[in-house]
């Protein structure tokens, strides 16, 4: 048992249900799901009954309930303590990836790390179905990220566009085109994303088509790899950002250009309450370095 699994069970609690507390949480409504699986496979007991009402509490959910507050907000004032003295040592932990800005990731980072020798700085990776969620928890001070993003406990800044690139399979009908209109992509379905309810239907075109159109019995794409999996062995398609043709290139998968497709946005997410001159720095030299080095992200504009 770790405090993942109490704080997505307090969360299915509080908010009445799975969906609800997966919007809650920012994370697919199947990990929701999941976790607590393993949760009640750990504790050998059941913690809802499930019926088509609705969930309710069995008797050992209800004693749970009492215990896993206590240590979550033991585990949170604990966690307040030690980011005082992370603050006091001036640590920035960051989180990027080659994909969260294509050709700018490393620029940003470097020039960062350049200007402040004297910082401890980590770099770690930013998953693909939970880009917030340690920035969120307090694991990473500020992130680089695809939106959409929207969150009410973080600060977003957008700091460039990026074009976005259908991905398709070698025997795809698109597979040998340069480029295609969107309105006959729509046409095609879509491979499902097991990623936050407000981040997944942007990339699956959910929004654009105006309902959904996910390929019939394809397990939700939890990684990079999965997703191109999926889409390499069946007629579906997804939309990327258009540098994975250059970073993440695939000998299953081929890239298609798209007219008339909204552009994917990048930006710096940093928790609204830290106000650190550390992390406003991070932000601002991000977005100059987005503006002076915009020609390495090809067809990229900068938000100003």
């Amino acid at each position: 048992m770790d405090l993942r699994h109490l704080r997505f069970f307090l969360a299915v609690v509080d908010e009445g249900g799975f969906r609800r507390a997966s919007h809650a949480l920012y994370v697919g409504q199947p990990a929701v799901s999941r976790t607590l699986r393993q949760l009640e496979h750990e504790m050998g007991v059941s913690l809802f009954n499930r019926s088509a009402r609705g969930i309710e509490l069995t008797d050992a959910g209800v004693e749970l309930v009492e215990h896993a507050r206590l240590v979550v907000a033991t585990a949170d004032l604990a966690r307040d303590a030690m980011r005082k003295h992370a603050a006091r040592r001036s640590v920035l932990r960051i989180g990027a990836g080659p994909l969260c800005a294509g050709e700018l990731t490393d620029p940003i980072v470097r020039r960062f790390l350049h200007s402040h020798p004297d910082l401890e700085v980590t770099v770690d990776g930013v998953a693909f179905r939970d880009q917030i969620g340690d920035v969120l928890a307090g694991d990473t001070d500020v992130a680089i990220v695809r939106g959409p993003i929207v969150h009410p406990d973080l600060d977003v800044t957008p700091i460039a566009t990026e074009p976005r690139s259908l991905m398709v399979g070698l025997d795809h009908d698109f597979a040998g085109d340069e480029e295609v209109d969107i309105e006959d992509v729509l046409l095609h379905p879509t491979a499902p994303l097991d990623a936050p309810a407000d981040w997944a239907p942007f990339w699956q075109l959910d929004e654009r088509r105006g309902r959904p159109n996910h390929l019939r019995g394809a397990d939700p794409a939890t990684s990079i790899r999965a997703l191109r999996h999926t889409v390499a062995g069946g007629s579906s398609v997804i939309t990327v950002p258009d540098s994975m043709r250059r970073l993440a290139p695939s000998p299953l998968t081929a890239y298609v250009r798209v007219r008339n497709l909204e552009p994917s946005t990048i930006a710096i997410v940093r928790r609204r309450r830290d106000r650190r001159d550390v992390t406003t720095e991070f932000v601002d030299q991000a977005a100059e370095t987005a503006e002076r080095h915009i020609d390495l992200l090809k067809g990229a504009e900068v938000v100003r």
